[in-house]
């Protein structure tokens, strides 16, 4: 029998040919002249190269993101690069190496511990936030007469937190009151080579074998003590008939000078201090007389430090808050200097010391929208260029032309690091090039940059160099545990070898180039990039110097327990207090089983009997 439904048969929907994105480009015309014209022949394509080329929103880590550099490309370019366009840097680095003996143990890491105090603020304002909003204490207020204001206990401890702020200029997530020049510089005084670095509030002074990168006296040539709490944040030299060392504090610059004698030491000239925190200071490379200091809001003394006259100059802020303006002034030419701070480059007329360009096109050049403020700037000595760097990229500014044209960027890098860079160093590299070491503040978080010295922008016909990262001395460690040293479970180095840096250096040898790095403790670790031809006859002895350096190491001595417990909270929620009356019981007798009663209890099958051996043999041994 037939079924009387009726099926209804629906006609095939037609569905066209896709073209492909770039069907309807013309792909012999000019690069300028497709880009042009994709938004309206091919919006397909043109979402297709917003979202590689355009700038983003993302929340990922800076280190994963890559980039692309700042291109110039001639109209009749052919879409074709060099095979080497991404080129890596042909060299190794040994891994790191203490140079330094263990000191100052037992003391808290500085540039962590202010930024402690401060997030232990926020936490303690965010309780008192939520409790108030909670609550609703707002609704609470009650006003008596003119004087007298009715209102919750815990608005008055609001109140009075607010008021004890430890630092009502800071709030990142990096220290940089310790950015800039840093505490680490190599001087030759006399022909003589010497390192000079600040532990806590204590400049030293010490010979220095360049060559071999080592340190030939633990005792210092001389030393410089700036007071109690008055940390060391930047030190900073001009080498001219007098040497010069200007080192500055939160709210005080201490301006030296080295006096030759029998032996060397710091002598003070003057100190300059003021009510609001200096945030950087540097000398001028023309006019080296010349001393840069500038505060929090914006202003800058313009010090003479041979006559010891001072000028106050207000520069151009592109903020009206001092929350977190770190700001340096820089100088290398005759007659202009530069103001960068975190979101703005300015350049003022030495003779007027008025504002002649101002640099705000930084969003425009960079790929994350919702970061990318200044960390870092350096214009090294009779340069044309400003490299400054953000914590995503490095770039380099174009000065040559700065009374004729605007500002302009010709190169930018994706340094991969972590965290925000605060300190740059160069030195020569190869033909024709320079070699860049740009670091953060935390272990070790550094990268390896080779820049052409021409500066100009990158074209097709050269190639850009990837940055290199070099290992740390966290990895060395992690190498010595696997050989079973360095594992002093009373002693560990982990704490010690995380410590925050706060300077580093660039070192020109033969053949190489050395890095050494310094962290608040007094610690300097030593790195050596060799080409890698060199490979197979560079020695690594780290681990090894690694274990003899932490035989010094001694903490104080703690009781080392072991637990299953992960988390005690229930079980100490439920302990009680024994009454003072309660009588313990303390002699109580370790009794020892006889062997009647193991053989009775084994003949009773009460344990299994495969042990009955091994019980009797270690008690017929002992009797």
């Amino acid at each position: 029998m037939e079924s009387s439904r009726k099926v209804n048969w629906k006609k095939p929907i037609k569905v066209p040919n896709k073209k492909h994105i770039t069907s309807d480009l013309d792909n012999t015309a000019p690069i300028s002249q497709i880009l042009d014209e994709l938004p309206y022949k091919n919006k397909e394509a043109f979402k297709f190269f917003g979202r590689n080329l355009r700038q983003r929103w993302s929340l990922m880590k800076h280190s994963l993101l890559p980039n692309y550099p700042l291109n110039t490309f001639n109209d009749d370019w052919d879409g074709q690069l060099l095979s080497n366009y991404f080129e890596p840097l042909r060299y190794k680095s040994v891994p790191p190496q203490m140079i330094t003996c263990i000191h100052n143990i037992g003391k808290k890491d500085p540039v962590v511990e202010y930024m402690q105090e401060k997030l232990e603020w926020n936490r303690k304002l965010l309780i008192h936030a939520y409790t108030a909003s909670t609550y609703k204490y707002e609704q609470r207020l009650e006003t008596l007469n003119e004087d007298v204001i009715s209102c919750p206990k815990a608005i008055v401890s609001m109140a009075e937190l607010l008021n004890n702020d430890p630092e009502p200029f800071f709030d990142a997530n990096y220290n940089w009151y310790y950015a800039g020049f840093g505490n680490l510089q190599l001087i030759i005084l006399f022909d003589t080579q010497y390192i000079m670095y600040s532990e806590f509030s204590i400049l030293y002074l010490k010979d220095f074998n360049k060559k071999e990168v080592k340190i030939t006296s633990n005792e210092p040539v001389a030393s410089f003590e700036c007071g109690t709490d008055c940390n060391i944040l930047e030190v900073v030299h001009s080498i001219e008939s007098i040497p010069i060392v200007a080192v500055r504090t939160r709210k005080k610059i201490f301006i030296l000078k080295i006096k030759a004698g029998n032996d060397l030491e710091f002598e003070k000239i003057t100190v300059l201090e003021t009510e609001k925190p200096f945030v950087s200071i540097s000398f001028d490379s023309f006019h080296k007389k010349v001393l840069y200091a500038t505060l929090i809001d914006s202003n800058m003394y313009l010090i003479n430090v041979e006559t010891l006259l001072a000028k106050k100059i207000l520069l151009k802020a592109n903020t009206n808050k001092h929350l977190n303006n770190w700001n340096i002034v820089l100088s290398t030419k005759k007659d202009y200097y530069v103001n960068v701070s975190g979101n703005a480059i300015h350049v003022y007329d030495k003779r007027t010391n008025f504002l002649e360009h101002a640099y705000n096109n930084i969003k425009s050049i960079v790929d994350e929208t919702c970061c990318n403020p200044i960390t870092v700037a350096r214009q090294f000595d009779s340069s044309n260029y400003l490299y400054f760097g953000t914590n995503h990229h490095l770039f380099l500014l174009d000065l040559r032309f700065v009374k004729q044209y605007q500002l302009q960027a010709t190169q930018r890098w994706t340094h991969g690091m972590e965290f925000p860079p605060v300190y740059i160093n160069k030195c020569n590299f190869e033909r024709n090039k320079d070699l860049l070491c740009l670091s953060s503040q935390w272990c070790e978080d550094m990268c390896v940059i080779s820049d052409n010295k021409k500066g100009e922008f990158l074209s097709t016909d050269n190639s850009i160099t990837i940055p290199y990262r070099p290992p740390s001395i966290l990895s060395v460690l992690q190498e010595a545990r696997s050989q079973l040293s360095c594992d002093n479970i009373y002693n560990p180095l982990d704490s010690r070898l995380s410590t925050a840096i706060t300077g580093t250096l660039l070192i020109e040898q033969a053949n190489s180039y050395d890095i050494l790095m310094l962290n608040s403790l007094g610690d300097i670790t030593h790195h050596t990039l060799y080409p890698e031809h060199m490979d197979s006859i560079v020695e690594d002895d780290s681990v090894r110097q690694l274990q003899e350096w932490s035989k010094s190491y001694k903490t104080s001595e703690r009781i080392f327990e072991v637990t299953t417990m992960i988390n005690i909270a229930d079980v100490w929620k439920k302990l009680v207090k024994v009454p003072g009356d309660a009588q313990l019981v303390t002699d109580v007798e370790d009794e020892q089983f006889t062997i009647d009663e193991i053989k009775e209890t084994f003949e009773k099958e009460e344990i299994d009997v495969e042990l009955k051996e091994v019980w009797l043999e270690g008690m017929e041994t002992n009797e």
